[in-house]
């Protein structure tokens, strides 16, 4: 296996493990939110709010090794890359719970299972694009 290869391969192998912590915490979040009442699109709006920040600190330090300083530019970016994941798990998971029908939780999982890949692609190539070229 190749440099390039290895260092993809710890990066996927990274992120998903930040991502599974982060998963974690946020999918209780959710549960919880929708537990105590508040709508699931309510709850998945809260839950990204914190998932951006705890991913933004994680993946910058861990997985991509970025040790350039935070700054904003470098935090919108991930802002908007987690728009853009919040717009497909949004619709992925509408689609989820009203046109197939599924439970809230499982319909948040399989939604889940499609978010992270993308996310993964617009944090390596965008957000953290600079500690790749």
């Amino acid at each position: 296996m190749g440099d390039k290869a290895k260092a993809l391969f710890r990066q996927v192998l990274s992120f998903n493990i930040v991502g599974a912590i982060n998963t974690a915490i946020t999918y209780g979040i959710y549960s919880l939110l929708v537990f105590v009442g508040l709508s699931y699109r309510a709850a998945l709006g809260v839950e990204y709010c914190f998932g951006l920040t705890f991913s933004f600190f994680l993946n910058k330090r861990f997985t991509f090794k970025d040790g350039s300083k935070t700054t904003l530019v470098g935090f919108g970016k991930m802002v908007a890359s987690y728009a853009v994941v919040l717009g497909i798990n949004m619709a992925l998971l509408s689609w989820f719970i009203e046109g197939f029908r599924l439970d809230k939780y499982l319909g948040q999982l399989f939604a889940l299972a499609i978010s992270v890949a993308c996310s993964f692609f617009l944090q390596k190539f965008i957000v953290f694009k600079a500690v790749h070229d």
